[in-house]
């Protein structure tokens, strides 16, 4: 079982926005930290900041789970879309969800990477979008 966490300034805000707009179904609350259900083999912990033992960072990015994606489907406000975040890795999404008392959290698709691999992959993402772009120029005008 896997453990993606967030550390919020507001815990209580941060539940009420997780239980009622994303609808996660809540495993266990203490004073300190919450425990939502993400997917069937992962799990998603929200501390406070202010409770002094927290020393965990958030995780960079969550993977995007059916119940995410549920989300996503039925109020797409609670997502930024950011379309030039998905350049930064290949396994990114271009889409951010929006979690309050927190910066923006983006979604990843789970995927296992060598490095080399990855930065194939950029240059080959860079490259096709150039090729789009000059297509784009040479076709219909537009100017790079």
């Amino acid at each position: 079982m896997k453990t993606y966490s967030l550390v919020v300034r507001q815990l209580s805000e941060s539940i009420h926005y997780i239980q009622n707009q994303l609808r996660l179904p809540m495993v266990s609350q203490n004073a300190a930290c919450a425990e939502f259900e993400l997917a069937d083999d992962s799990r998603l912990a929200v501390c406070s900041s202010s409770v002094a033992n927290v020393t965990s960072r958030s995780t960079k990015c969550l993977p995007l789970s059916k119940r995410l994606l549920s989300a996503l489907e039925r109020n797409g406000a609670l997502f930024s879309h950011q379309f030039a975040v998905g350049a930064t890795r290949e396994c990114e999404l271009p889409i951010r969800l929006r979690v309050p008392g927190h910066s923006d959290v983006a979604l990843c698709r789970e995927c296992v990477t060598e490095p080399k691999t990855e930065n194939s992959s950029r240059v080959l993402f860079w490259s096709g979008l150039n090729k789009v772009f000059a297509d784009l120029a040479s076709h219909h005008g537009y100017r790079m």
